[in-house]
Parts: structure tokens; sequence; C-alpha cells
């Protein structure tokens, strides 16, 4: 059957019955396109949808919206219905902890019907606040709104901020005057989101951004002075390099970082001496990732230096020479120390062990290292990034699928500690809901985690909604998110599977489903949906996907492989064109991503690429129904993947399922705004619960 043909219009089963007028199918014309690699003849029969200014591209994005619309009005009830449901589980006027810098407090607040946070300050033990930023009078210049960073000067005069108001993570850099309102610099155009001052109050760090939106060279702007005479102080070449900065919270150094997926090279400058040239601390060795931190007279070092699972060293801060690092906290075969941050007396750490976030505490020159008290065993912990560099505190937020997010503060030395701030939900009852971790073995050596979320009262073979990740050795955290209440109450189960190619378990949990061990991740998400099938948790046809970007590969494969086990597959900006991508040179990820997928430059590669990349593995046959999105300002995943991926199935699919696409002008991220993410998430939320049959009058279970 050729892959370029197009089913009659027929009335999907969830829209039967309904006297919905439904417009024509959309169809995608078949331009022969082909390539040869390796000997191997390469068809691309919708390459031509990679070129926006086609008139066909156009003709057929707007008939893909036309026919995407009608559905989604016939799911506005469920629609409105759930995100009423969201909405009233926010708190629309909430104000996060004020943390003391100099002799101001700062925090932010949101309010009422405001998309986005105003950000405040006010004098110790005085009560009039005076407004730093307010990002909703920064967002009314367009529909797309995202504050990238901000960074008040040691004098509390100004403030620097980075925004970007397309979605295409290319920022505009400002510094404003915080009493007077007034813009005193910028627009400063093509920037990453990073932004910090020098010491002196005079300069801003900042990185540059190049026409293939890769952060390249860390940048000196000298306030007062024209953007052509800022110094660029450092400026990487190779394209699978990005560049990022920040300032030590020691106030002494700004550190300017180069990685790719695997290496990194960090150079620093005295904040104080900003005409010096920055120091390498240590030259790039391909495969070796380290980070630093500063405290006055050493530096703190962690590596996967001769440690798969990193560990912590110091050496002096005058002569940091590697001959003499001296190591804290060794590798540890069950533990993955993942970060530090470091304050006048003590350092913080934060690690890993059996898919657990761990919170140690480590005493300035001492090796004797004291963990946190954190009761449970599925949660998420994010440690607040507190400005102060001599406090005797840390701050810690807490939360857990069916806990909301309390923050903590642990004096130094450890002692009790103290509520700052409790997240509460009125009318929700904790004790309501349950969560557990379950293990599933796919081999003799291997277990994988997979954290299922459910109501107690929900009974066996309930629908499911299955999530995953499982790329860049990204944890797939398990928090408290009140949006899947509306799926709960309702009798699903939203389980995680925390797949190889994730971090969850250490770095060789990672390395074990990248490059040519990619195949890992997919037979584990396939094993934990079997799973879940066996052990009665659910059946086949009950269980639906979701999945973002990387995650979004993850599904389509499953989709593809096993599509009788699903009864619908939600795919947001999904990798899915992954042979082409890597192949092109000019796509702002290919080096960078080349570390994590593989090179099909290489006729190895390419074979293994070839087995799962979904664009070239779509067959005719049956699919779920399934939900796609894509972003015209992506630079991660071009909007022409997706929409690829949609012509093509169109194409093949022998089944009357909905296939639908939703196109945003936005960025990789979605849409920006509070409520309009709510807007979206409701839309999903409804288009899933039709998959399994659960309609707008259902009662709640």
């Amino acid at each position: 059957m050729s892959t370029c043909q197009s089913n009659e219009p027929v009335a999907p089963p969830a829209l039967q019955n309904k006297n919905t007028q439904l417009p024509e199918l959309p169809s995608a014309p078949c331009k022969p396109f082909h390539y040869t690699i390796h000997g191997v003849t390469v068809e691309d029969p919708y390459a031509w949808l990679a070129n926006i200014y086609d008139p066909d591209t156009v003709a057929y994005l707007q008939r893909e919206t036309e026919y995407s619309q009608v559905i989604f009005q016939s799911l506005r009830p469920l629609q409105e219905r759930i995100y009423e449901e969201l909405r009233a589980r926010i708190a629309e006027d909430d104000c996060n902890v004020p943390q003391s810098i100099g002799k101001y407090l700062y925090y932010s607040r949101s309010k009422g019907g405001n998309e986005y946070e105003v950000h405040y300050r006010r004098r110790l033990q005085a009560e009039l606040e005076t407004v730093v930023l307010d990002e909703n009078e920064l967002a009314k210049e367009g529909d797309y709104f995202d504050l990238g960073s901000f960074a008040v000067c040691p004098r509390h005069r100004m403030v620097a901020y980075t925004v970007d108001r397309v979605g295409d993570e290319f920022y505009q850099l400002y510094v404003r005057d915080i009493e007077g309102g007034e813009i005193v610099e910028g627009p400063i155009e093509n920037v990453s989101e990073d932004v910090c001052w020098s010491e002196d109050a005079t300069s801003v760090f900042y990185v540059h951004i190049d026409d293939n939106s890769r952060p390249f060279a860390a940048t000196l702007h000298v306030l007062g002075t024209a953007q052509d005479r800022d110094r660029v102080l450092f400026t990487e070449d190779d394209p699978a390099f990005f560049v990022s900065l920040w300032k030590a919270r020691s106030k002494a150094y700004v550190f300017i970082e180069s990685h790719s997926n695997t290496t990194s090279e960090i150079h620093y400058i005295d904040v104080n001496a900003t005409d010096e040239t920055p120091r390498c601390f240590r030259k790039r060795v391909p495969g070796v990732e380290y980070a630093i931190d500063h405290r006055p007279g050493e530096f703190l070092i962690v590596t996967n230096l001769d440690a798969p699972n990193f560990r912590l060293l110091s050496v002096a801060e005058l002569e940091p020479n590697e001959s003499d690092w001296q190591e804290l906290i060794a590798n540890r075969g069950d533990t993955v120390l993942e970060y530090i941050d470091v304050y006048a007396t003590h350092t913080v750490l934060g690690e890993r062990r059996n898919a657990v976030p761990l919170i140690t505490m480590l005493a300035a020159g001492s090796r004797l290292a004291c963990s946190l008290d954190i009761w449970g065993d599925i949660y998420e912990l994010e440690v607040e990034d507190l400005d102060d560099f001599a406090s005797d505190e840390v701050w810690l937020s807490h939360s857990s699928p069916t806990m909301p997010d309390t923050v903590y503060a642990y004096p130094w030395p450890l002692g009790e500690r103290r509520v700052l701030k409790a997240n509460e939900l009125e009318g929700y009852d904790p004790g309501a809901y349950s969560s557990e971790r379950l293990w599933v073995t796919v081999s003799p050596d291997t277990r994988v985690p997979i954290t299922l979320i459910k109501k107690r009262t929900t009974k066996q073979t309930a629908p499911v909604l299955l999530r995953g990740y499982g790329a860049y050795e990204e944890c797939y955290e398990v928090y408290f998110d009140s949006d899947i209440l509306s799926l709960l109450d309702r009798g699903v189960i939203v389980a995680i599977a925390h797949v190889r190619g994730g971090g969850e378990l250490g770095r060789s949990w990672y390395t074990g489903g990248k490059l040519m061990e990619k195949e890992n991740g997919f037979n584990d998400f396939l094993a934990c949906a079997e799973f879940l099938i066996a052990e009665g948790y659910t059946t086949a046809g009950k269980i639906a996907l979701q999945g973002s970007s990387a995650g979004g590969l993850l599904v389509a494969v499953a989709m593809q492989r096993r599509p009788e086990l699903f009864a619908g597959v939600v795919a947001e900006v999904p990798f899915v064109d992954v042979i082409n991508t890597l192949l092109d040179d000019d796509a702002p990820l290919t080096q960078h991503d080349i570390e994590e997928f593989g090179d099909p430059k290489n006729p190895e590669v390419f074979k293994y690429l070839m087995q799962y990349s979904p664009y070239e593995n779509v067959r005719p046959g049956d699919y779920p129904p399934l939900l796609v999105t894509a972003a015209m300002e992506d630079q991660r995943v071009g909007y022409w993947e997706p929409l690829k991926w949609v012509a093509k199935l169109r194409a093949a699919k022998t089944d009357h399922n909905l296939l639908l696409l939703k196109l945003e002008e936005a960025g990789h991220h979605g849409q920006s705004g509070r409520f309009q993410q709510l807007r979206d998430t409701a839309l999903t939320h409804a288009f899933l619960l039709q998959c399994w049959g659960i309609d707008a009058e259902d009662d709640l279970k």
C-alpha cells in the first residue's frame, strides 16, 4: 500500500451521533523525494513541509488547523469543565517566601487574573513596597512572554533582565532603573537568558546567540556605551558546545561554562577585574564533565573524572592545579552526586539514590557529611537559591505526588527545621490519594522503576496514563501536580516510567539508554505498559501515553510498535524525524544531539536509527487516537517534524480514530501565561478522557 493516500472522512467514534459536521480530512500532497546514504535509498515524500514559504505548506497547515478546531470545539464543554477545576486548585493570589538581600526583602507575587508575576522589594522592617519588575506590563507587547532571568545590581538601583517575546529562545537584554522605572539600557538583541552584574554595578555579563540559535559568546557590556563596543570574553567555535554564565554566591567570580552533552570546560574572571582575560580552570577532555564553585581560599569541583557517578574535590584558590585536587566525597556505586551549593560555612550536596533525591550537608574544610532528615521515598526536593553567602540556613522545597509543596528552612549546623511556607489546596484531602514505587524486571540485572499515583478508591483495571522521557540524563521528577487530580478523580491511574536514558539510577542508567543503547529505553517503556496489564492495574486498550520532545519520541515509538495496547497518545513537540534532523548540519541542536543519539553519517549508527525513527517507520495499519502538538517558533524540534509525521500517518492509517495536530504560535515549551497553560492542559485532559470513553456528563468517581 502506498504511504501517500487519504482515507474517506468518517466521523470518529467519539463524535458519532453528536450532529457534528466534520470537514474533509486534511491531506498533504506527496512530492516524491529521496536521497541515498550508505547505499540505502531513503524516501522523504513530505520533505517539502520544512519550507514555510511554500504555499502548499501554508495551505496544509491551514487545513490541519481548521480540521482540529472543529474537533476541539466538540471537546469544549469538557475542556471548560476541567479548566474550571484546574483554575480552582491554584492560588490566584500567591507570594513566594521573601528573601533578605542587603537592606531589602525581595519577593514575587501573582495576583487575581494576571498571567504573570510581579516582582517587589521593600526595606527591612518596612511595609511600603516597590515594583522591581512587572511581567504583566512587559507582556503587553505580544501574545507570548518569557522572563529568562533578572538580576538586581549590587547597589540595588537597577535591574537587568532578559525577555523572549516570541518563544524562539532569542532573548533581549534590558537594564531598568528601579525607582524611576525607565529603561536605561537596551534592548541588546540575540542573547541567551543568562545575565549577571559586575560588583561595581557598572557592567553586565551576558551571552550572545548565533544565527543557528546557539549561545556561543560570553560578553561584557559597560553601561553607557554602545553595544558594538561590548567586550567578548570568550567565544566557543565548536557547534556541539553551548555557553552559559553565572556569578558565584561568594561574589568573587563570574563562571563561563562551555558544555556539550558529554564534555565541559569552565573559564572564570574576577568580578572586580573585568578588564582581565578569563582563566581556564581545566581544559576540556572528551567525556569529562565538571562544575566548580567558590569559597574564599578554595574552589570546589564536582566531576566525573575517574568517577562515573561524580565525586567532590577541593583545591586552593590561588593555585588550582589539578595535581593538587583533594577528594572530599568519593565516587559511590549506589549514589550519584548531581550538584553542589556553596556557602561560607558549609556545602549543600544534591544527590540521588535508587531514584530518590537526597540532600547532604558538608562543613567547610570537612569530609564528614550529614544527611538531612527527608521522609518518604517518592518526592521532589529543590534547594532554593539564596543570595546570602553567609547564610546559616538552607531553604528546601519538598513535595510529593499527594502532598503540596512546603518550603522549609534547615539551620546550619543541622537542627530542627521550620516551615517558611506551606501551600494548601482548599478542600483537598491528601489521604484520599496514594502513590507507590513499583519495579519492573526487564532482565536478570535490570529493574525499571514506575511511580504510580491514584485515588485510593480506584479499582483495578482502571484507565492508565503512562508518561515517560528517558533522555539527556534528565530525571522525571515526581512532585505534587494538582492538574492530574481531574484525571485521578475520574478513576484514572497516572504512571511515570523512569526508563533508561534518564538519570534516576545513576550515570549507567543514562548511558544504558543513549546512542547505540537507545532501544533499551523504548523496551523499558513497553515493558512497563505490559507490566501494568499483567499485574491487573489495567487492560490492553486502556493505556494512554503522553510524552514531550524526546519523550514524544518515546511514546511515538511505543505507539508504532504496539498500537493495540493503547487507548490514545499525546505527543507534544515530538522528536520524530530523527535521521533527517541529525543529517542537517544547519539545525540548531544537530551537533549537540549527535552525542545523545549518534551520527547517521556513520553507517552502523544510520542502520540503528532507521530501526526506530518514527517518521521512517510509519506503516499502513490501525493506530490509536493521537493528539500531536507543534510550535512554529520551536528551535529544538522544528515544527515540520511533527507535521511531516502527521502527514505520513494520515496517508498510512487504516482506522477512523482521531488524528489531531495542534499548532501553536509559541516555542518548545508551549504557550506562556499560567491561565493559557491551564487551558492547554484542560484540552489535553479532555482529549484523553474521550479516548477512555469518559464524557463531560460522567459523574466523578
